[in-house]
């Protein structure tokens, strides 16, 4: 197993470069936090976490749900109810570009979390 900061790591290794490009470096803070590759908004808060071998997931208000599942996004309460998953490398039948799609519902998960902290 990977350790990561002193935890088990509960992701690839591989994923902490895929998430950490997903938005400008000075737009937020990147990271780790019990084993997992994270994202945070200047004010500390965690809106992004790589999971998995081959998950990213984004933390967004429930009226983006709907429209980030049509764009390959997929809910699972594993995380709560916030949290929708997204896979590196995309969804049979999804968007062919699936790092545009995880990249444009990055930017929407950053902006809900600085209208909350």
């Amino acid at each position: 197993m990977w350790n990561l900061d002193g935890y088990e790591a509960r992701c690839h290794p591989d994923l902490n470069e895929i998430l950490y490009k997903l938005l400008p470096e000075d737009a937020v803070m990147k990271g780790s936090a019990y084993g997992r590759y994270v994202l945070a908004n200047p004010n500390g808060l965690i809106f992004a976490f790589a999971a998995g071998t081959y998950s990213i997931f984004l933390k967004l208000r429930e009226d983006h749900h709907a429209l980030a599942r049509q764009d390959s996004g997929r809910f699972d309460p594993t995380h709560g109810n916030e949290w929708i998953e997204f896979r590196v490398g995309g969804l049979k039948g999804g968007p062919p570009d699936w790092m545009a799609s995880i990249q444009r519902w990055a930017k929407v998960s950053l902006q809900d979390s600085l209208e909350r902290s």
